[in-house]
């Protein structure tokens, strides 16, 4: 090869090169722009990062958030809408919610609504990034449908197992057990789900359950796959439905944290008066009753007597988000409490 050859070679060679630091500088420039939103001299916002923000209590907790403080429109409870709305939201380095925007919306009403209680969500644990807290942004789908608090984390849970994500399909189930304890198909899921993180004996004790409340499959189930266990699993059966006996009266009553006065004051600041009630003038006291358990938890909330469809649903859903109680106790042990309580929906006249 003679010289000028080679110095053509030499130059495609050096071309060729500096091409390849060009289309590879575009890529990482490309790949930054993915993960910066926003970089100026004061503050970054990441899109992705070594430790993602949290919701306090995980992606359940959140979900559950959402499914308490969503004030369903009238468009969405009738069955003629439904869908995702989609949230932006940056979670700072101090974990507050900041620049909440709809990315995709359904219905104005819909997304008014996730505006209004994205307002009321609680401080996140921030995300992080070579081991300090950062800036990220983060896109969350809610689920608008007429379906029912249950039907909505059983189909979660459904998914969630096809999925493979056998933990949050467990966790769900378990919600949806919690409100509904007759609710066979949530039991024998939960057991398939169990079964599939290798835990053979909730397997049988929630086909159990299935089969008590007369799943044909389960008890076909149960009586091929779990004879080892009968005794053990009736035994703590037994136990399971001895503790949710239920009381209405004992020694030391359920307490709201901080007292009665605190509880009022919760209400208060969380009661939103229904528009189609405020329109119609609807006033009067709903009677809601409801369950402190042996844990504090707050569940199997219901009407008693309602005045209007709009503020009876308002009352359920405060009641639902309410913290954890502390717990009555009967003969030193904590118990199941019974618990009824009076909201009062008022318009005042300011003429």
């Amino acid at each position: 090869m003679n010289s000028k050859n080679i110095r053509l070679v030499a130059l495609l060679a050096v071309c060729f090169f500096y091409n390849f630091l060009f289309a590879a500088n575009e890529t990482i420039r490309k790949f930054e722009k993915s993960i910066f939103i926003e970089n100026d001299d004061s503050t970054a916002i990441f899109a992705v990062v070594e430790k993602m923000p949290q919701f306090p209590g995980g992606e359940e907790e959140m979900i559950l958030f959402f499914d308490q403080n969503i004030l369903k429109p009238d468009i969405v409870k009738d069955g003629t809408l439904e869908g995702s709305v989609y949230l932006s939201i940056v979670i700072d380095r101090h974990g507050k919610v900041q620049n909440p925007k709809i990315m995709k919306g359904i219905c104005r009403a819909c997304d008014d609504e996730v505006l209004r209680v994205v307002n009321l969500m609680p401080d996140w644990i921030p995300g992080e990034q070579k081991g300090e807290n950062v800036n990220v942004q983060i896109v969350i789908p809610i689920r608008f449908s007429k379906d029912s608090r249950e039907i909505q984390l059983y189909k979660l849970g459904v998914k969630s197992f096809e999925n493979g994500d056998f933990k949050m399909a467990d966790s769900l189930y378990t919600r949806v057990i919690r409100i509904n304890p007759q609710n066979n198909n949530a039991y024998y899921n939960r057991a398939v789900t169990r079964f599939s993180l290798g835990n053979e004996f909730g397997f049988c004790k929630d086909m159990y359950h299935a089969s008590k409340l007369e799943d044909k499959e389960a008890i076909a189930k149960y009586e091929e796959h779990c004879i080892k266990h009968d005794s053990l699993v009736k035994i703590v059966y037994k136990k399971e439905q001895q503790a949710k006996e239920l009381f209405t009266l004992v020694e030391t009553m359920p307490e709201f944290p901080g007292g009665q006065e605190n509880m009022f004051r919760f209400i208060g600041q969380n009661i939103k008066y229904p528009i189609k009630a405020k329109d119609y003038g609807v006033t009067g006291i709903v009677y809601v009753t409801f369950i402190i358990d042996s844990d504090g938890k707050v569940f199997g909330a219901k009407i008693l007597r309602g005045i209007s469809p709009e503020c009876d649903a308002e009352a359920l859903r405060v009641i639902n988000m309410m913290p954890d109680w502390k717990p009555g106790t009967q003969k030193g042990k904590n118990v199941n409490v019974q618990c009824n309580l009076p909201i009062k929906f008022s318009l005042i006249n300011n003429r």
